[in-house]
């Protein structure tokens, strides 16, 4: 699996692995690869709990890890809030697309996901990390 990442890490600018919260041996291999992690937590006081332990296992497998926050929050939690508890620097927030489940079911993802909270949050993410959108995503937006 290492020699594939190293494949890909040669071949594209941006390689996007999805962990799951028990990596394994192939996630901890991912994340080793990675230059930068992403800890996706929703806005709610059980999620940040649990997220602030495997963001302990996290930091041992990986060397730049950042908090994305999803909202809203059901009971007023702020992205701020989430930061400050965990302890990690944020990489941002957005709000869930509530029209993305349907999207995916029905295969009009590129067309939920032209305009958004969460493309505009993934345009900054591309942003900060120097990387730009592809040419044909451009051209059909």
């Amino acid at each position: 699996m290492t020699s594939l990442f190293e494949a890909a890490l040669r071949g594209f600018d941006l390689v996007v692995a999805d962990v799951p919260r028990y990596p394994g041996e192939l996630g901890r291999a991912a994340l080793r690869a990675a230059d930068v992690t992403y800890l996706l937590v929703p806005a709610e006081v059980r999620a940040t709990v649990a997220a602030d332990g495997l963001a302990a296992a996290l930091r041992r497998e990986t060397t730049d890890l950042r908090l994305v926050v999803q909202g809203p929050s059901p009971g007023g939690l702020t992205s701020d809030d989430v930061v400050r508890a965990l302890g990690l620097p944020s990489a941002g927030a957005f709000d869930r697309d509530r029209r993305l489940p349907a999207a995916l079911d029905e295969g009009e993802l590129a067309a939920v996901t032209r305009r958004g909270p969460l493309t505009d949050f993934c345009r900054r993410l591309l942003d900060d990390l120097s990387l730009q959108p592809c040419a044909y995503q451009e051209e059909a937006a």
